[in-house]
């Protein structure tokens, strides 16, 4: 059996329980039961994996580190994942309980700032291979962008987009919970720069605290040409026609990546820092730095213009940046899992 420890929030966003949920699925197909665990998700979020068909185990918040309650339920050579930015899953008293009675674990991290005591360690980043991980003797590591897990639709596919136009679509799409309210920043950014773009697509998500505040903000905006979609399920249509977009350095980075799309991006949390900044010094990206750096709305659009006015963009190694990413990732990970079950 393989259970997930993942939550979404309206600070977390939903990337690690999309993850995850990917991966149950992918076992469920070949006959391996799976089961998800939670104990700081929003009620919208638990129900989307009990209508997927996966059983849920609740924890309290504050009982999420102690491995007796995990112990209640989770049988012998099972398997635990932790896809989670939160340290504490990585190594100490929970997972050397659950390690001592013969449960395994697994966890996903992007840092390699803290010590990892997990049997398997997953960092499908492209920075990985560059970090000197604390790991034990006995942890596995999968680690670079071939352990990268995509939604199902950009799978076993070559993506294609439109060719560019004179006038450039814009995409701006800052993550499903966005706590550090990016969308209406950015907005602000766009309407001070006025109407260079012949469109702009703006992707939310239902996690999105600002949804209500977003909607009467675009009401307001008189010279640009916005389209709003709420959890969006048109992705590959909305990249097909972007020439550019603003995001976030989370999965939709990724997927963008697949289509070749030149993209500027901005860390919208600690752990993306880091890494933004690598893929901005392979010139795969170009980075707008971090949600504790940006400056003024005006600042900030001065700065786009800049950018757009100069070969930043077309510079960009953006089909370097898409070789070096195998969207079927899901099988390589899936294929290690089974492998260790087994053993």
């Amino acid at each position: 059996m393989v259970f997930f420890k993942a939550e979404a929030n309206n600070k977390i966003g939903s990337g690690h329980l999309q993850r995850s949920l990917a991966l149950a699925s992918e076992l469920a197909n070949r006959g391996i039961n799976a089961s998800f665990i939670f104990a700081d998700s929003e009620v919208s979020q638990v129900k989307k994996v009990e209508d997927a068909g996966f059983f849920v185990h609740k924890l309290k918040k504050k009982d999420q580190f102690k491995a007796e309650r995990y112990l209640t339920f989770l049988p012998k050579n099972s398997l635990i994942v932790f896809d989670t930015d939160d340290e504490r899953f990585y190594s100490g008293q929970l997972i050397d309980n659950l390690r001592l009675n013969l449960i395994k674990t697994a966890c996903y991290s992007i840092t390699d700032l803290h010590k990892i005591s997990t049997d398997i360690f997953v960092n499908p980043n492209i920075i990985s291979q560059n970090h000197q991980y604390k790991t034990e003797s006995y942890t596995k590591k999968l680690l670079g962008t071939q352990y990268l897990i995509f939604r199902k639709e950009f799978r076993d596919q070559k993506p294609k987009r439109n060719s560019f136009r004179n006038s450039s679509n814009l995409l701006l799409i800052l993550g499903n919970a966005d706590p550090n309210h990016l969308s209406l920043y950015f907005l602000d950014v766009l309407e001070k720069i006025g109407d260079i773009f012949s469109k702009i697509n703006l992707v939310v998500g239902l996690l999105n605290p600002d949804l209500e505040k977003i909607k009467s903000r675009l009401a307001e905006i008189n010279n640009l040409t916005i389209s709003m979609h709420i959890d969006a399920k048109n992705m590959i249509d909305l990249y097909s026609e972007t020439d550019l977009a603003i995001t976030a350095a989370g999965m939709a980075m990724w997927e963008m990546a697949l289509f070749s799309i030149p993209q500027m991006v901005i860390a919208s949390s600690e752990r993306e820092k880091e890494y933004s900044k690598y893929l901005s010094e392979l010139n795969y990206i170009v980075s707008l730095d971090s949600f504790s750096e940006i400056p003024e709305p005006d600042e900030m659009a001065g700065k786009l213009v800049t950018i757009l006015n100069s070969d930043s963009l077309k510079k960009l190694k953006t089909e370097e940046f898409k070789n070096s990413i195998d969207p079927n990732g899901i099988k390589n990970i899936i294929a290690f899992f089974l492998k260790e079950l087994n053993s």
